[in-house]
Parts: C-alpha cells; sequence; structure tokens
C-alpha cells in the first residue's frame, strides 16, 4: 500500500480560540499506520513548513483505517491555520475529527 502522508491525524483537541491544542499523530510508512502519540500545534505546523504531508484518518469497521482529507497549512493575516480546507481564516479546522478528551488519551 503507497502511504497516504508522512503523518496522519486521527483526533484532536482544540482551544477556546479554536486553535489545535493537541492531535493524535501517526506515522505512515506504506505499509502499516504506526501507534498514535499525541502532539501539539506548533509540532504539526513546524513539520508542515519543513515539507511534511498530513491527511486525516478514522477508525473504520473491525479496526482498519480510511482516509480522510489532506492538512493544508495555509498562511493567514502573520500566521498559518491548519486545515482540511482552502479557507484562509485565523481558525484550525481538521473537519470531523473526534475530540480528544481533556487530560489526553494515547492510542
Amino acid at each position: 500500500m503507497a502511504g497516504w502522508a508522512d503523518y496522519l491525524l486521527s483526533a484532536v483537541r482544540y482551544d477556546s480560540s479554536r486553535r489545535i491544542v493537541e492531535a493524535r499523530q501517526h506515522a505512515d510508512d506504506g505499509s502499516q499506520i504506526g501507534r498514535g502519540t499525541l502532539v501539539g500545534r506548533s509540532t504539526i505546523a513546524d513539520n508542515m513548513k519543513r515539507g511534511s504531508t498530513y491527511a486525516t484518518v478514522f477508525t473504520g469497521r473491525g479496526g482498519s483505517w480510511r482516509m480522510g482529507k489532506q492538512v493544508r497549512l495555509l498562511r493567514s493575516g502573520g500566521d498559518y491555520s491548519i486545515r482540511v480546507d482552502s479557507n484562509r481564516v485565523m481558525l484550525d479546522n481538521l473537519g470531523m475529527l473526534p475530540e480528544i478528551e481533556e487530560g489526553g488519551g494515547r492510542g
């Protein structure tokens, strides 16, 4: 199987300003999806600035993965937004990803 992206995001937690606080990130080596780890917004943005690709993923029936959407890093004003659409607003948007409960939960 060809990888969907360098990294896949399966869950997210936003702050009250709709900015990513943390997201569950998985490595995608093309043959399997790695165990998820929680990373902050700056890790995702820094990786994307260095050329890494991201996509959202969802758990399907039987624990299989299905791809969501490609994630974009968009310049809006003097900052960046991390989004699955091309709207240039100062809000992050990873679509319909499940929310990470306060305090985390890894996996």
